[in-house]
């Protein structure tokens, strides 16, 4: 082999060398990424094995037992499974939780602030009709119709006509003079939309309420209805009622949801019973605070699905990242069999030549 046609081979070794390198150092790489990903799938594992879920007690006809609960079926009595009921409100502002399907029917809390509201009225330059149509017309464009280009330029009177002919005039009329709709309407509001929407069976405003005192829905949800607008106590004055706030239909049927909130604090709870001689009534539905930790029809247990799930989960990741594993063993070591046998032609090649330029020398020594 001449000195040329050497060194070139020495330095396509040598490139072919450093690229083996590079890549096995890129392999090395990912082996660490896989022992980090190997760290994730424990440290979630491990947070499952502390995972509960609450349960209530509940009597059916083969008896009293603990079932699962999420906030959707401790708001709704059934005559198949009797349980005691609940609510739970904002631990900050002390609203008691709605169903969306109840709250998006009554709008804005009265109890609390509505700024398009507010400001409206806070404006001493327009008279008192005045300041009732500017909020129509307001509300109309930025929450009734605010998806809607059509009605959402309306003249002022033709879009606060809109109101009046899809049957939403009345409501935003009552929401501007802060006002909640009376018990009656509560409840067929309630059963309407969210208890027994899905009865086609039913059609007629008596018929819904009784069918709410058949299951045992009407005392809670007539006593739900008095915690947010208050009660009038001996004296004839309103005690301030709770107000109320949406909790999403995700979040009611989210049994993790629940334990979560009730354990960060974000929530409390209030179980319904009654009391006698309250106030000026003979007999009132109230609500009293309860925990998970001092009623007895409740439990907070091992959530053992979650726990098998993440087990069996934590399984497959094992499985996965050791298969990813082996094959970049594989990867390295043929690698690894390659620079070897570069490094053998390397060192060979680099022999021939030192030898070519050991020649080179001598011949001109001569």
């Amino acid at each position: 082999m001449g000195m040329s046609a050497s060194q070139a081979r020495l330095l396509s070794l040598t490139s072919r060398m450093h690229d083996l390198e590079f890549q096995a150092q890129g392999l090395q790489y990912s082996k660490l990424d896989l022992v980090n990903l190997k760290n994730n799938a424990f440290e979630e594992y491990e947070d499952a094995l502390d995972s509960t879920k609450l349960q209530m007690a509940v009597v059916t006809t083969s008896g009293k037992e603990f079932q699962d609960i999420t906030y959707t079926n401790m708001i709704m009595a059934n005559t198949g499974a009797l349980h005691s009921l609940y609510t739970i409100t904002n631990s900050s502002t002390g609203q008691i939780y709605l169903p969306e399907q109840v709250a998006s029917k009554l709008g804005f809390d009265p109890h609390h602030s509505d700024s398009v509201r507010d400001a409206i009225k806070s404006n001493t330059s327009l008279s008192d009709e005045e300041k009732l149509k500017q909020y129509l017309v307001t509300v109309a464009r930025e929450r009734v119709y605010v998806n809607d280009d059509e009605k959402r330029n309306l003249s002022d009177d033709a879009i606060i006509q809109a109101l009046k002919d899809d049957g939403k005039e009345s409501y935003w009329r009552t929401q501007y003079y802060s006002e909640m709709p009376s018990e009656q309407d509560f409840l067929l509001t309630v059963a309407k939309n969210y208890l027994y929407s899905a009865r086609i069976d039913i059609n007629e405003d008596d018929e819904y309420i009784a069918q709410m005192k058949k299951d045992g829905n009407h005392d809670y949800w007539k006593a739900i209805y008095y915690q947010i607008i208050g009660y009038k106590d001996d004296n004839d004055n309103i005690i301030t009622g709770r107000g109320f706030c949406p909790i999403s239909a995700q979040n009611a049927t989210d049994r993790d949801w629940l334990t979560d909130k009730l354990n960060s604090g974000e929530v409390q709870l209030f179980k319904f019973t009654k009391e006698s001689t309250l106030f000026n009534q003979n007999k009132v539905n109230i609500f009293a605070e309860s925990s998970v930790a001092t009623d007895t029809e409740l439990q907070e247990v091992s959530n053992t699905e979650l726990i098998a799930k993440a087990s069996a989960k934590y399984e497959k990741v094992l499985s996965d990242i050791d298969a990813k594993e082996t094959k970049l063993d594989l990867q390295l070591a043929r690698i690894d069999s390659q620079h070897n046998a570069l490094k053998t032609e390397y060192d060979s090649v680099k022999q021939i030549v030192s030898k070519n330029i050991d020649r080179s020398f001598k011949s001109f020594n001569a």
